[in-house]
């Protein structure tokens, strides 16, 4: 946060601008499905990573560097079935832009990752710091459900189906991890 907002707002505590700023990194308005797609990626990758035996240092790293790859996998897609449609080589502007346009899911896929890290730094287990990051998936999940579904003219019982469809997607994901371990 700027120090020229600080100073409109000097009495706002530094967890409410953590949070602020946790919800502006969050935020599905640049790219929607993307935020979607990489949240519930990074909650798939957490619920197949989770064995037994396997440290929670593993599983965050292992799982950053997967949700990196699958990054780096669509913004390769990209460029080379740009490459192949118009017969040009890429130009590194072409790369930037293919980065950036997934840059949203690699941002919201790191959501879930770092919640199952903060939590098992919290001395947590790997169980209950994955089972965390999984049911704040299904929150977020459920919010932007809601959101979209309120902001589409969705009311009374149309936005609590739509909601509990897009809460039951992630709750698959909890599934998933409990079927598998």
């Amino acid at each position: 946060m700027s120090l020229a907002s600080e100073a409109i707002e000097p009495h706002v505590p530094q967890w409410r601008r953590f949070l602020r700023q946790l919800r502006k990194f969050a935020d599905p308005e640049d790219n929607p499905a993307e935020v979607i797609y990489g949240t519930l990626l990074a909650a798939v990758v957490l619920a197949t990573k989770t064995h037994k035996g396997v440290s929670g240092a593993a599983i965050f790293w292992s799982a950053v560097g997967a949700l990196v790859l699958y990054w780096l996998a669509h913004v390769y897609a990209d460029v080379i079935g740009e490459q192949l449609k118009t017969r040009q080589r890429p130009s590194w502007g072409t790369i930037a832009h293919a980065g950036f346009e997934h840059w949203s899911r690699l941002r919201a896929s790191l959501i879930p990752v770092l919640a199952f890290e903060i939590v098992r730094l919290a001395r947590a287990s790997v169980n209950t710091s994955v089972l965390s990051a999984l049911w704040l998936t299904v929150g977020l999940l459920g919010a932007w459900g809601a959101t979209a579904a309120f902001r589409s003219g969705a009311r009374g019982l149309a936005l609590v189906i739509e909601t509990q469809v897009c809460v039951g997607l992630g709750a698959l994901v909890v599934l998933l991890k409990i079927v598998l371990h």
